[in-house]
């Protein structure tokens, strides 16, 4: 592995990146997927096809087009390109406007649930902690609260599963993976830095507050749930209604 490069395992993953990814880990043997910084710019080529697109929330559209030789996601207005070549394995980045901190961030959410999703993985946009062995997911738009849930179930001793990216695997039982090391919190929940369990806290490059919290004890857990937080600012008590399943799905 390059000395540029750091080792992460996430998703059921090994990954070798550039682009930083969370907390590396310390194993040895051939990465699943490479991540480098490009020597020259990525961009689409000319006759690729668009073949999907998406606003968020944020201001952040993502495009993503594909060719001969693969994918290349390309997010406005900040810049960052990402080819994802037709191996699955190899992934050049360019950056863009906000530096290597800030696609460090989009390479570990938008490009890796990207790449989930060509390798025919299930992704769910989705935060996640282990109680009693099994894996409990918080899904839902931007804003729904299920990171901030998250870490006030970690704060209360459960273990970080992931944040935001949560890969599943529809077997008997359905199992997830582990993801990401820390939780990204909004500005207004920032006051969860100094909650119980937090082993650190820092700012991250797209203006967030990570938490980061003891991770569940294995990698791969069964799913026991998934919860659709509702957030109501004058309830008094926390309710669990069960969803029928054409509603679910429909969510």
């Amino acid at each position: 592995m390059p000395r540029s490069m750091h080792a992460y395992r996430l998703h059921g993953l090994m990954i070798h990146s550039d682009a930083p990814l969370g907390e590396p880990v310390d194993q040895e043997g051939p990465p699943d997927v490479e991540m480098r910084w490009a020597t020259t710019p990525v961009a689409p080529s000319d006759g690729a096809q668009l073949v999907a697109g998406s606003w968020d929330p944020e201001r952040r559209f993502f495009e993503v087009y594909e060719d001969a030789d693969g994918w290349t996601l390309h997010a406005l207005p900040v810049q960052f390109a990402a080819r994802v070549h037709r191996d699955l394995r190899s992934v050049e980045i360019t950056p863009g406007t906000r530096g290597e901190e800030f696609a460090g961030v989009l390479a570990a959410g938008a490009l890796l649930g990207m790449l989930l999703d060509l390798r025919g993985e299930i992704g769910l946009h989705a935060s996640a902690v282990e109680v009693d062995g099994q894996a409990i997911a918080f899904t839902g738009p931007t804003g729904a609260g299920k990171t901030t849930i998250a870490a006030l179930a970690c704060s209360a001793g459960a273990g970080l599963v992931t944040d935001d990216l949560l890969r599943i695997a529809l077997e008997d039982p359905v199992l997830c993976h582990r993801g990401a090391s820390a939780l990204r919190l909004r500005e207004r929940v920032a006051r969860l830095a100094d909650a119980p369990n937090v082993l650190a806290a820092s700012r991250t490059a797209d203006e967030r507050l990570a938490l980061r919290f003891a991770p569940s004890a294995v990698e791969t857990l069964p799913l026991r749930a998934i919860v659709l937080p509702r957030l109501a600012r004058d309830a008094e008590r926390v309710e669990v209604e069960p969803a029928p399943r054409a509603r679910a799905l429909a969510v």
